[in-house]
């Protein structure tokens, strides 16, 4: 007869070496096998057999280190442990909109999703003025950074309504990143996960279901979403 209690914490190490693939995969460190467990092991300071365990779902870092692991892989810490939540950091409106946590963030201003598809000539318009909205980043970020504000479901699950988002025109995405682009015929831009397999780019929904999005000549690439944080 299996133990329930054995038989619980087998699930609970399987969920989360799943989030925590789904983390690393969020911030673009290798996929599954020696490489993740070397980068995984160098990132936080264990023995490769240890990263293993974590990745396979054999074993739990220490409850303890939670907290940082998130803050490296930027992700919610409660999401990491547990599930519970938002998988994106969470702040207050007022923390996130109004003074930096630090000195070495940075202020890029909040553009629509309609001025994302023209963000050359409206971001060399804005003077980021007192009365110009803008959010932190603090992740490093180019010259030409910005941020949008995710207003409906249509990002389920990966992105709530509210979150901001960090997009860097500037930083080359790489395959499974999330990306914006402006499609043709399209007056909004759109967020997405880029594919890259072979010589073929695709854009995949973050909404389940949808179908894959072959990249045309004429679709124009926005930026990368470098950051994303929930606001309430």
């Amino acid at each position: 007869m299996i133990d329930v209690d054995e038989a619980t914490e087998v699930d609970e190490k399987k969920s989360f070496s799943e989030r925590l693939n789904i983390a690393l995969d969020i911030a673009g460190i290798p996929q599954k096998g020696k490489g993740r467990q070397l980068q995984v092991a160098g990132l936080f300071g264990v023995s490769q057999e240890s990263a293993r365990k974590w990745l396979a779902g054999k074993s739990f870092p220490d409850t303890k280190r939670i907290p940082e692991i998130a803050k490296k892989l930027k992700v919610n810490a409660q999401w990491l442990l547990s599930g519970v939540g938002s998988i994106n950091p969470i702040h207050t409106a007022q923390e996130y909109m109004s003074e930096p946590f630090s000195s070495l963030w940075i202020k890029v201003p909040i553009l629509s999703w309609e001025e994302a598809g023209k963000w050359e000539t409206v971001l060399a318009s804005k003077s980021m003025n007192e009365e110009d909205d803008f959010a932190w980043s603090e992740t490093e970020v180019g010259v030409h950074a910005y941020a949008l504000v995710v207003g409906d479901n249509s990002m389920l699950p990966r992105y709530e309504p509210a979150c901001i988002l960090i997009v860097d025109p500037d930083y080359q995405a790489q395959d499974k990143h999330s990306v914006v682009y402006l499609l043709e015929n399209e007056k909004k831009a759109t967020c997405r996960q880029l594919i890259v397999a072979g010589d073929g780019h695709y854009l995949k929904s973050h909404h389940p279901g949808d179908r894959i999005y072959t990249i045309k000549e004429k679709d124009k690439y926005c930026g990368a979403v470098r950051q994303a944080c929930v606001v309430y």
